[in-house]
């Protein structure tokens, strides 16, 4: 699943869009929690990943807090972009 040591957001967790309806997400985590419950997948990382689909999904499934969370997301790209612009004017200036 990756380079675990990057960011991920919520999303990228359950491997779904962030235009997701309430039922793609609940189906995604259903699915991963099926392949990593530790019950069924006794490794460490299964048990790592475990934990954050099921933060992703406590806070996907709640309609206040994805939408927080997603003002959140919107927040650090903007914030992302404008650090980019300014680095490019540092650069060319």
């Amino acid at each position: 699943f990756g380079d675990t040591t990057m960011a991920r957001t919520h999303y990228q967790t359950l491997g779904i869009e962030p235009t997701a309806s309430s039922s793609e997400i609940r189906s995604a985590y259903r699915k991963l929690v099926l392949e990593l419950h530790p019950d069924r997948n006794p490794s460490k990382q299964a048990a790592e990943r475990f934990l954050k689909v099921t933060e992703a999904y406590e806070t996907l499934g709640d309609s206040d807090r994805r939408r927080n969370y997603d003002a959140i997301l919107e927040m650090d790209a903007r914030r992302e972009r404008e650090r980019e612009v300014q680095e490019q004017r540092r650069r060319t200036a």
